[in-house]
């Protein structure tokens, strides 16, 4: 089922952090690169997910589904890199990812054509290519219980921000209201199905 979500077969590694993740980051996916000098790195094949350790360890307390849906959020931006990475493995980062040279917007522009401009952003990509999807694979990782729509709370979670509060009403694939989002979950699947969480191990 993840296979047929990612579209195949993907490569990358997923461990608990040692890192420093910022304030409420639960997990990052950080591209394999080598430094090549004058502040530029060539993204390299594989990509790393790091897992915040408090959230393997249950301080941090979170819904299976909301974990899930972090996990797979993770792994399109591990698909993302990857296809760049497939495009030519010298793709330089010049600021760091996601703004990468114009194997970038050659990716983008031949993949989705008919989106709206998304800039070097990952997250606008997905808010507009990838959510639907997203919530479709948690419904299916939790047995089918309600509607694909009804897990939308946590394909939108880490996406929604890409858009400043007082511009989402421009756009029409955002979501009106997350309050909306939260309830259809609560009133229709939750606590119900197969997910569970039990640590990282």
């Amino acid at each position: 089922m993840l296979s047929d979500f990612l579209e195949g077969p993907l490569q990358a590694e997923i461990g608990i952090s040692t890192l420093n993740l910022p304030d409420k980051t639960n997990a990052v996916a950080i591209p394999n690169t080598s430094n090549v000098g004058n502040g530029s790195e060539l993204l390299l094949f594989n990509t790393r997910i790091e897992i915040n350790p408090l959230l393997c360890g249950g301080s941090i307390d979170k819904d299976p589904l909301e974990i899930a849906g972090m996990l797979l959020h993770e792994l399109i931006h591990a698909r993302i890199y990857e296809s760049l990475y497939n495009r030519g493995h010298f793709a330089q980062i010049v600021s760091g990812p996601p703004a990468l040279n114009n194997i970038w917007d050659n990716f983008v522009q031949s993949n989705f054509p008919d989106i709206i401009p998304v800039g070097k952003d990952q997250h606008k990509l997905m808010a507009q290519v990838y959510v639907n999807d997203l919530a479709q694979a948690l419904h299916d990782l939790n047995g089918g219980v309600g509607d694909p729509s009804d897990y939308l709370i946590f394909a939108w979670q880490g996406i929604l921000g890409a858009y400043p509060e007082e511009t989402r009403h421009k756009y029409d694939f955002l979501p009106k209201n997350m309050d909306d989002l939260l309830s259809n979950f609560n009133n229709n699947v939750k606590g119900k199905g197969d997910l569970q969480f039990n640590g990282c191990n």
